[in-house]
C-alpha cells in the first residue's frame, strides 16, 4: 500500500528527543495518527503509536509487515519534517 499523505504536526509542542509528530495516510483508505518522529544519539528514528499493558510493556497499535515499508515511512516522515521546518516562520 503507498504512502499517499503525511501531515507533520506539534513542531512548537516538542521536548527533549521528539521532534514532531505525523499523522500518515495509506492509500487514501488507512490513517496512523500520532507517530513520532525522534532524534536519538543523532540518528532519526520514527517510533509507531504504541500503548501500556497490564504488565507494564509497550504493544505497537500497528506496524509496517516489511523493511522496505519501515523505510519508505522512515525517509517519507523525515523529509516531510524537514520540508516542515525550512517553511516554519521565524519569530
Amino acid at each position: 500500500m503507498m504512502i499517499t499523505k503525511i501531515v507533520i504536526w506539534g513542531l512548537d509542542e516538542t521536548k527533549g528527543p521528539l521532534l514532531c509528530y505525523a499523522d500518515i495516510t495509506l492509500g487514501h483508505c488507512f490513517i496512523v495518527k500520532r507517530v513520532r518522529l525522534l532524534l536519538k544519539n543523532d540518528k532519526h528514528f520514527v517510533a509507531i503509536p504504541n500503548r501500556m499493558v497490564k504488565d507494564g510493556s509497550r504493544l505497537d497499535c500497528c506496524h509496517p509487515l516489511t523493511k522496505t515499508m519501515r523505510k519508505e515511512i522512515e525517509e517519507q516522515v523525515i523529509e516531510k519534517y524537514e520540508q516542515a521546518i525550512n517553511k516554519k516562520p521565524i519569530k
